[in-house]
């Protein structure tokens, strides 16, 4: 996990955030209890709100005071129905904190879907091999950029890639970047750059088109073997940045995003 830095405050809220979301649903539940019933008791019994809200909680686990409005259908309806409310709210509870558990181990499918329903100007890496990690070490050390990766888990370096989720807090999607709907799955309208890090010249070409046909202001930098076709394809496909696999280094792809970054 990261340890704690001013820098790092985006990453933390972020945290903050997917937890608290979690916990929305209960929240609604337990105001709408309260406030409503608490507002509907006390119109019908006389009573201050203050004391409508304590004897609507009190209904939920049949502990309450009041008589039972026996010539009121409606709210003789309020006391069958509070406390099956409070029954579902009170199991929908239990999953919720059990998600939140969940949510603390960034390897689980829940963490990464929490997280990467929240991220925007984000950077995506594609292809978590032996250049993927290293720029995904440089960008976590160095920068704040919100990181996100795609990768099958397929490669020689698969097993190394939950090590280095966990170490820098970051959401892995297992597919291939080749497919729409895995970059869609990615956010990629919202992303701010994409780095297609694969050892194949043509697979990352058409990660970057496939990239630049859904969202034509993201930036790509791609790697590639051929140099010479890359030079070709960079202006006639309006790719960012090509890096030769001589050059491959992770902070010269950390210097690329840099020089391309815009002013926001």
């Amino acid at each position: 996990m990261r340890f704690f830095s001013l820098k790092h405050l985006p990453y933390y809220r972020r945290e903050f955030i997917i937890r608290i979301k979690e916990l929305k649903g209960v929240g609604l539940t337990l105001a709408t209890l309260l406030f409503g019933g608490g507002w509907i008791i006390s119109k019908s019994y006389r009573v201050s709100f203050a004391r409508g809200m304590y004897e609507s909680l009190a209904l939920i686990v049949f502990a309450s005071e009041l008589s039972f409005p026996e010539h009121n259908i409606w709210l003789s309806l309020l006391w069958i129905l509070f406390p099956l409310i409070g029954l579902f709210g009170f199991l929908n509870a239990l999953t919720s904190f059990s998600n939140i558990f969940k949510l603390g181990d960034v390897t689980s499918k829940e963490w990464n879907n929490a997280v990467v329903r929240t991220m925007k100007e984000h950077v995506i890496i594609v292809g978590l091999g032996n250049v993927g990690l290293r720029v995904l070490e440089a960008l976590s050390v160095n920068t704040t950029y919100s990181i996100l990766c795609i990768d099958k888990f397929t490669g020689e370096d698969a097993y190394k890639i939950p090590h280095y989720q966990k170490k820098f807090s970051v959401p892995v999607i297992k597919g291939d970047a080749q497919d729409i709907e895995t970059l869609k799955e990615a956010r990629i309208e919202k992303a701010r750059f994409i780095l297609a890090l694969i050892d194949n010249d043509l697979i990352n070409l058409k990660i970057a088109l496939l990239a630049k046909k859904l969202n034509p202001s993201i930036k790509t930098i791609i790697r590639m073997f051929d140099v010479e076709f890359g030079e070709l394809v960079q202006d006639e496909f309006n790719i960012g940045q090509i890096i030769s696999t001589t050059k491959i280094a992770a902070p010269v792809f950390l210097q690329v995003i840099r020089d391309l970054e815009e002013p926001m």
